[in-house]
């Protein structure tokens, strides 16, 4: 039987980490567009529904940055 460590997913998980660590360390050195700060602006009032985009979008941001604060890696 296997260990929790040699399981393949636990592999994986490990894997997609450092695969998405140098990308969120290269994304933080760069500034916010113009339509990720448009987005970040939108979810600080969340609603029901909203004119030009579909609401879970808005609610994720804010969830993000409720959860890790205003950062980029909100």
């Amino acid at each position: 039987m296997k260990s929790g460590a040699d399981h393949p997913a636990v592999k994986i998980f490990f894997l997609s980490l450092l695969g998405g660590n140098p990308a969120g360390i290269f994304n933080s050195t760069m500034p916010l567009s113009g339509e990720e700060a448009y987005y970040w602006m939108w979810s600080r009032h969340p609603d029901l529904c909203y004119f030009d985009h579909p609401p879970l979008i808005a609610w994720m941001i804010r969830i993000n940055t409720a959860l890790l604060g205003h950062s980029v890696f909100a």
